[in-house]
């Protein structure tokens, strides 16, 4: 469908378009439609924005043209088809423009109504003072806005000189682009204007950079209680590695082991990390839940139970057996019948072996060591925990059968684990009213308090986490601080012999569930105690600055010597992840990445070997650098990364044989980023200084989903 029906398209369905003829033939240019003295004259041929691919930026388009030059304009457009045929042939029946009144517009950008790097539920606007072709051609500096279509929140990037956009101004751009989407059923790039606060859609075209037929759906949902905000890398490996290797041994004991091997793909990404915070890879959890009987309702009481705000279950299934699904239930059914059992075994045996794993840890020095130390820690916990999993279930089910008819019973649950640190607490501050601070009585009340207690704080399974046992002051300074609180618990009745039967099993599970979550803070406290270790190991040697800085590390990285600059790195790059918000939900089309926002501190010398700009279109290539400052057509860019200033559309011509490309200017909507996302090249535009710090003949990683070109002597991280 070509831009000229889109507009029509769009003109019906009360969409604000400056006003516009279709021409065919240049004789035949009426301009009785308008009262304007100035025009656009765009191209507008039929495979311009096809299904497959888009020739987007690739024909001409001419602004403020004047009344009496519009004949040679068209036939200047029309010439353009012929010119820039690189995919197709283009036939003659097909050949079109759109006359349009010309909008002297202060401000004009893009809508782009799904993220073009890879984004389904997040709206772009790209935008900068003056006409489109300032912006698309990198003539002017823009701002970015990211919308996020399911928590109705933003967040945007400006330049120094721009003011943000009103909310009104906001809340039309994303409605427009929200009606259009919705018009043509798909993700689409819409160039807009605004003068004198008013705004006029020029014209739309669908995305086709990306497929979404496969999606990675991220979800905090619950998940954000245990990880807050942002979650340091070593946190992050330590999560992912428990999901994984818990949620096997789970499918291993209800679907069996040549299941959970068919699986290990989905099972390995339970959790995903997005801007430095910790999310629900939703879609596998949906894919596991499917497999269990009853599926439709489980996942109904589970959603509910968690709180998954979108409730669309994702069409993706796995494929098994009629026989494997009665083992599955039989299965199930057995260890949900035996869970109550399972539980209190598990409890016992962690109570048992806790105090051994503290002594080891306290008797170890050695990176080595310790390290080993912590793999056990993880086949301890992947080996039992996993009926953690079944009774969360346990509990979920019989808490929803329950709730209708009895709810108040429910709320009143005695001898819950998660009250004992409050109950406690209350007798630490007696003490210390009654003794001081000072006192032996209150050292031997703390450090009780800290073993039974001392892992249980506010994001208590974030390694990064200062907690009472890695750091005492910090109590000392709580009952400082509410010494003269009086702490009053709600008197919960003991449980009533005679109560439903299915409220007694909620019951059950949840105070089992309670006590699985503090001895989950107790594992989690374990692994802190040896990163912790580490990490004075690593500050004693001088290979990081601080113990702490050892959690802004990857495990795989622990026994390198050269932490100091990936530590420095990744703190600006956390401190940039602070301007994005913690989106409730995320849905990829390919790979997770994060949003590049740039600060500052990151711009980089000549000396450095990292560079970093803004990724524009997904992959990653290692290869030499060709620098391009005078494009020509002889020039051979096969199986090279080239760096130059900016690009326009003729350099397409270059592209298509190169690895990727690599642009000192450039945007969203650049040149550079429209051709490289059609041509499937991995690119990163603004990267400051790159044409004259890169040398052709350099060696460089290009890596385009995080947005850095790396020499290759510096291994990406």
């Amino acid at each position: 469908m070509s831009k000229a029906e889109n507009l029509e398209i769009m003109k019906k369905n009360g969409i604000k378009i400056p006003d516009f003829i279709i021409v065919e033939e240049i004789e035949k240019i009426d301009l009785s439609f308008s009262e304007s003295e100035k025009f656009a004259v765009r191209s507008s041929y039929s495979a311009e924005d096809g299904e497959q691919a888009s020739y987007a930026g690739q024909f001409e388009t001419l602004l403020n043209v004047e009344r009496d030059e519009i004949s040679k304009a068209a036939e200047k457009v029309f010439r353009s088809y012929s010119k820039k045929n690189y995919r197709a042939d283009i036939s003659d029946e097909r050949q079109k423009i759109i006359v349009q009144e010309m909008v002297n517009s202060d401000f004009s950008g893009v809508i782009f109504t799904s993220n073009p790097l890879g984004i389904l539920n997040e709206i772009v606007i790209v935008i900068g003072k003056g006409a489109g072709n300032n912006v698309v051609e990198d003539k002017i500096e823009t701002a970015n806005y990211y919308y996020n279509c399911d928590d109705e929140q933003y967040f945007y990037t400006l330049p120094d000189d721009m003011e943000r956009l009103s909310s009104e101004m906001l809340a039309q751009l994303v409605e427009n682009g929200l009606k259009i989407k919705n018009i043509f059923g798909r993700a689409m790039d819409i160039e807009f204007a605004i003068r004198e606060n008013e705004l006029y859609i020029l014209q739309a075209r669908p995305i086709t950079a990306f497929d979404d037929t496969e999606v990675k759906i991220l979800d905090n949902s619950n998940i954000s209680e245990s990880y807050p905000s942002r979650t340091l890398p070593l946190t992050h490996d330590f999560a992912k590695e428990i999901y994984y290797r818990v949620f096997k041994s789970c499918v291993n004991r209800i679907i069996g082991g040549d299941t959970a091997e068919m699986l290990d793909n989905l099972l390995r990404n339970m959790v995903d990390s997005a801007d430095g915070s910790l999310y629900y890879r939703i879609e596998n959890w949906y894919s596991l839940l499917k497999l269990l009987p009853f599926s439709k309702k489980i996942i109904s009481v589970w959603q509910r139970m968690i709180g998954v705000s979108v409730k669309t279950i994702p069409e993706k299934s796995v494929k098994i057996s009629l026989v494997k699904k009665f083992v599955i239930a039989f299965r199930f059914i057995h260890l949900l019948k035996n869970t109550p059992k399972n539980m209190s075994e598990l409890n016992e045996e962690f109570e048992r072996r806790l105090p051994e794993y503290r002594r080891q840890i306290a008797g170890t020095a050695d990176v080595d060591k310790l390290l080993k130390l912590y793999h056990q820690l993880i086949e301890l916990i992947a080996g039992k925990w996993d009926i953690t999993l079944i009774n969360d279930m346990y509990a979920f089910i019989f808490t929803a059968i329950s709730e209708k008819n009895h709810e108040k019973e429910l709320s009143d649950i005695s001898d819950l684990k998660s009250l004992e640190p409050v109950l406690k607490m209350a007798e630490l501050l007696e003490t210390a009213r009654k003794f001081s601070l000072d006192s032996d009585e209150y050292y031997r009340a703390r450090n009780a308090y800290i073993e039974g207690y001392g892992d249980r704080c506010f994001g208590e399974l974030k390694l990064e986490t200062a907690t009472y046992r890695t750091s005492p002051k910090l109590l000392d300074d709580y009952v400082t601080l509410h010494i003269n609180d009086e702490v009053q618990i709600r008197k919960i009745p003991e449980e009533n012999v005679g109560e439903n039967f299915f409220v007694k099993r909620a019951k059950l599970g949840i105070s089992n569930r309670e006590i699985s979550r503090l001895n989950r803070s107790k594992l989690f406290g374990l692994a802190r105690e040896i990163m912790l270790k580490i990490g004075i190991n690593l500050a004693e040697k001088s290979i990081i600055d601080d113990s702490r800085d050892v959690f802004y590390l990857h495990e795989n990285e622990l026994q390198r010597n050269d932490l100091r600059e990936i530590v420095r790195r990744r703190k600006i790059q956390y401190e940039n992840y602070n301007s994005v918000p913690v989106f409730g939900r995320l849905v990829y089309t390919g790979r997770v990445f994060d949003h590049d926002v740039l600060c500052a501190e990151c711009g980089i010398s000549e000396a450095e070997t990292e560079l970093r700009g803004i990724p524009t279109s997904r992959g990653k290539v290692e290869g030499e650098v060709l620098v391009i400052g005078s494009p020509t057509l002889d020039i051979d860019t096969t199986g090279k990364i080239i760096v130059t200033v900016s690009t326009d559309p003729s350099w397409v011509f270059l592209i298509k044989n190169a690895l990727g490309i690599i642009a000192e200017k450039g945007s969203l909507l650049s040149h550079t980023a429209i051709i490289t996302r059609e041509l499937g090249k991995p690119s990163v535009v603004n990267v400051k200084h790159a044409a004259s710090i890169l040398k052709t003949g350099d060696k460089v990683l290009l890596d385009a989903d995080n947005g850095f070109v790396i020499r290759r002597e510096m291994e990406l991280q």
